[in-house]
């Protein structure tokens, strides 16, 4: 199964990638923790481009969050989401919203819930220039279960001076696997049916007796 949504995912991401400035890897490392499970995506920064903590005309569609002036990424729609376990590399920081922070100009290419957290990672340090791997950053959720999402990005150009964004397709969290239903009301159906059954044997009977 996992095969096959990273298969489906591949061939999605691959197209989209050269739009991306900032590269989440689309297939993270998950990994089991007591009743929840890690989520690590490695990160890297193109060559054309700087990762700076403020960016000329850097801004969010709708919003003037701190984060949205700067270099940033944002993970839509991650499903049972464990409160304050997003983790970054030293210079980053961590934004959750219901309503993720997308780049002015930029569209998530799956469907932003109003219901489910989106995490935002934005940069705070000094200028760091690609290519150049960010490192690992992750979160925790419930969930283990992989399903397609998106992420959107935010940049500046190399050399620095222009807003850049993009955005792609990888795998985040999805619902918990639905709990099977509890055997009371097969067991309700089956004995109401016996209970017929039982009452229909006594009526057969007690006519076999009058005649």
């Amino acid at each position: 199964m996992r095969q096959l949504a990273l298969a489906s995912l591949f061939c999605l991401v691959v197209p989209s990638l050269a739009l991306a400035n900032l590269t989440v890897a689309p297939d993270p490392t998950v990994t089991p923790t007591g009743s929840a499970f890690i989520w690590s995506y490695d990160v890297t920064l193109n060559g054309v481009e700087t990762a700076t903590s403020t960016i000329p005309g850097g801004s969010c569609i709708g919003s003037t969050a701190t984060p949205c002036g700067g270099t940033f990424f944002t993970i839509y729609d991650v499903s049972n989401y464990v409160s304050g376990s997003a983790s970054a590399p030293v210079g980053w920081g961590v934004s959750v919203q219901l309503i993720g922070l997308t780049p002015t100009g930029q569209t998530p290419d799956t469907m932003d819930s109003p219901s489910i957290e989106n995490i935002t990672f934005f940069y705070t340090g000094a200028q760091i220039t690609g290519p150049q791997d960010l490192g690992l950053f992750s979160l925790k959720s419930a969930s283990g279960t992989e399903v397609t999402g998106s992420y959107t990005e935010q940049s500046n150009s190399n050399p620095p001076g222009f807003r850049e964004h993009g955005g792609g397709l990888l795998l985040v969290p999805g619902s918990l696997t639905p709990v099977p239903e509890a055997p009371s009301y097969t067991l309700a159906l089956i004995g109401t049916g016996l209970i017929g059954l039982a009452i229909s044997h006594k009526r057969f009977a007690r006519r076999a007796q009058q005649s």
